[in-house]
């Protein structure tokens, strides 16, 4: 068939000081697979170390690397933040979100 990408997810978050930084990023939808040309989101859900959500306007750097590469960055709101991306050739990517202070 046309060959479609697997995806497969990672996140780090970090902190410094007093700077509200994100202790946990999940992605979603996670793993996935794709037909090649298709556009997929995915969105970053950041809690702070007590479990709620950081605050609106944190930075997310979202980077793919594999077979396709990509890269952007997008604020939250609500503690979450989307990116999108369309792979163009077959193979397994992997996206990493990232929030930095």
């Amino acid at each position: 068939g046309d060959g479609g990408g697997t995806g497969r997810n990672g996140a780090a978050a970090g902190s410094s000081g007093m700077v509200t930084l994100a202790a946990s990023i999940s992605l979603a939808p996670g793993s996935t697979s794709a037909t090649v040309g298709t556009t997929l989101t995915e969105t970053a859900t950041t809690t702070d170390q007590y479990g709620n959500p950081v605050p609106d306007g944190t930075a997310v750097t979202f980077n793919v690397s594999g077979s396709n590469h990509a890269s952007g960055s997008a604020t939250t709101v609500n503690g979450q933040a989307s990116f999108q991306y369309t792979g163009s050739v077959a193979g397994t990517d992997t996206l990493t979100a990232t929030t930095s202070g």
